[in-house]
């Protein structure tokens, strides 16, 4: 089949959305199968599929953020939903609410230094969860055998954690079609400035971080005010009650 790599609408990036959380939750479902079966390599590469899967609504969010008006810019985010390094990366470092808190720059500097590299790792796991291969470093076969229960385990856990945030994000409202409508209204901007800027390799400065929060401050609002998002009384918006947010931004 021939991969999809032109534009799409909001409508069409809020349904792949769901799919992606949908097949998230059906292979965690399999996974668990597996390890009730004594099976945890297999598992874990249902897991780390999972855990990719995950990655997918995140670029997809993003996506539907900055709906490129050239085929490039359409090109390049195919290219991330399709990277399995990329998927990874954004799967554990980005969502929402992470995206709205002040220090975005310190985000960027750890998908760059941390997680890039560890996301190529992972996916060498994923690999050698189902098959046997020679490591020159350690000089010897290396076989899905090596991937314990305890290993298993504790990937169950930490991409069971990954996607309860992102169904709580559902759950809100947030990823919805007119929530991501909103989103690309108040954030497009800084989107493509962020794009820029790691385009010419620049550092990300506290000015930008400042354009972030703000760009993500005007967004929450609208979405609450809109009615797009339903929230607990007690939820908190970059640290504060929502109620109190609306009303020190409304002053």
């Amino acid at each position: 089949m021939r991969s999809y790599r032109g534009k799409l609408t909001t409508e069409q990036i809020a349904k792949g959305i769901e799919e992606c959380l949908e097949n998230t939750e059906r292979l965690i479902e399999d996974a668990r199968a597996l390890l009730n079966a004594n099976r945890p390599s297999t598992a874990s590469f249902a897991l780390l599929c999972a855990d990719q899967e995950l990655g997918k609504v995140y670029v997809l969010q993003l996506m539907a953020i900055d709906l490129p008006k050239e085929q490039a810019g359409w090109q390049l985010w195919w290219k991330r939903f399709r990277g399995h390094e990329v998927k990874v990366t954004y799967a554990n470092i980005f969502g929402i609410p992470e995206l709205a808190e002040p220090s975005f720059s310190s985000i960027i500097e750890v998908i760059r230094e941390d997680w890039l590299p560890s996301a190529g790792d992972l996916e060498s796991l994923r690999q050698l969860c189902l098959y046997v291969d020679y490591s020159a470093t350690e000089e010897r076969w290396l076989s899905p055998r090596e991937i314990s229960m305890q290993v298993a385990e504790d990937l169950m856990q930490k991409v069971v954690q990954r996607v309860q945030r992102a169904l709580e994000a559902k759950q809100l409202g947030l990823l919805s079609v007119e929530a991501l409508g909103i989103q690309h209204e108040e954030l497009s901007n800084v989107l493509a400035e962020i794009t820029r800027l790691e385009e010419a390799g620049t550092l990300y400065s506290a000015p930008l971080d400042d354009k972030v929060s703000s760009a993500w401050q005007r967004c929450w609002r609208r979405l609450i005010l809109e009615g797009i998002v339903t929230l607990s009384n007690d939820y908190l918006i970059m640290g504060i009650p929502w109620r109190e947010f609306i009303e020190e931004k409304g002053q």
